[in-house]
């Protein structure tokens, strides 16, 4: 199985299905004209109350899957619709719903003055003004589901220009998440629970290493706190240390090893969510849990930024913003 293909999977443990994208030329077209305003309410309904903790739900129809933090906004990317939803931690509110064209199964990315969207691979590569809140290139090029911006490229999984949207080398390397960190590229491969260090001037594989499950739905990979961090579900997280090129283990304690769920690093922790259950922080130097409130009827994901964590909720059709 692909990584493509293996992150199509991911869908299907959601109990979704993932939308194909036509093919066709790789010229940039012109800017989908966004709709914006606050989150709708229904007249006459009172909103049903907030677990403890939870500092505000935001309604989002589209249904949110995965997100990003980046130009002062919280994005959540919709599997259940063609939007990109756009939301002012200082307000809670949804100030922009951009129509991208496409249904989104990756992770939005932020950088280089802009928001970068990919669709249910094989599919396209949106690009955002996040100043206009317009759509203003894509490609309709089969692209992954997971990029990383860095270096002055996107990285889907081959190094891409931003300005032509076209590769500029190849890296001899399978990728179903790509992360960024201490002068590297890393290449997460779910297939072969292998992960490659990749030398961005060159394009070519420095390195690798056994980290992951092989032939698991994802392995999700993060740089963060001087190290890459890679989580396959379950009770077991894999830590890359690229001074000394050495891989450890540890154990999530009150995860079950079959759980299927995403996670971030940040703060000096690792922040998990399962696919139905509470999301857990697990301290980075102490390993010791600490249990935060979720949607337990929902799959998604799950970010830490602007000193909150945000829980996207699929089938819930919601944005929660949780104390940290």
């Amino acid at each position: 199985m692909t990584s493509t293909h293996r992150l199509a999977a991911v869908s299907v443990a959601f109990l979704i299905s993932a939308s194909a994208c036509g093919g066709g030329s790789s010229t940039p077209t012109a800017a989908t004209e966004p709709s914006t305003g606050s989150t709708p309410t229904t007249p006459g309904l009172a909103p049903p109350p907030l677990p403890h903790g939870v500092l505000a739900s935001i309604v989002m129809p589209a249904g949110p899957l995965r997100l990003a933090a980046g130009f002062g906004s919280v994005w959540a990317a919709a599997h259940r619709g063609n939007v990109l939803y756009r939301v002012d931690p200082a307000t809670n509110k949804v100030i922009a719903r951009i129509h991208v064209g496409t249904e989104s199964c990756g992770a939005p990315a932020t950088g280089l003055g802009r928001v970068w969207v990919e669709g249910c691979g094989p599919g396209p590569l949106v690009v955002v003004d996040p100043k206009t809140n317009r759509v203003v290139a894509r490609t309709h090029d089969e692209t992954p589901l997971e990029m990383a911006v860095a270096n002055g490229k996107i990285w889907a999984p081959d190094p891409v220009d931003p300005d032509t949207l076209h590769p500029t080398a190849h890296v001899d390397a399978n990728a179903s998440d790509v992360a960024s960190g201490a002068g590297s590229m890393w290449f997460i491969d779910t297939d072969a629970g292998i992960v490659k260090r990749v030398d961005p001037a060159t394009a070519t594989v420095t390195r690798s290493y056994r980290a992951g499950k092989a032939g698991s739905d994802e392995n999700f990979g993060v740089f963060a706190n001087g190290a890459l961090w890679v989580y396959s579900g379950g009770n077991q997280l894999w830590r890359i240390d690229p001074t000394t090129n050495t891989v450890t283990s540890h154990r999530l304690r009150g995860i079950t090893a079959y759980a299927q769920g995403t996670f971030d690093v940040a703060d000096g922790a690792v922040w998990v969510r399962p696919w139905s259950g509470k999301v857990y922080r697990f301290d980075l130097t102490t390993f010791s849990r600490k249990a935060y409130p979720a949607n337990e009827s929902s799959s998604g994901f799950v970010l830490v930024a602007f000193g909150s964590v945000w829980e996207s909720n699929l089938e819930g059709a919601s944005l929660w913003r949780v104390r940290e």
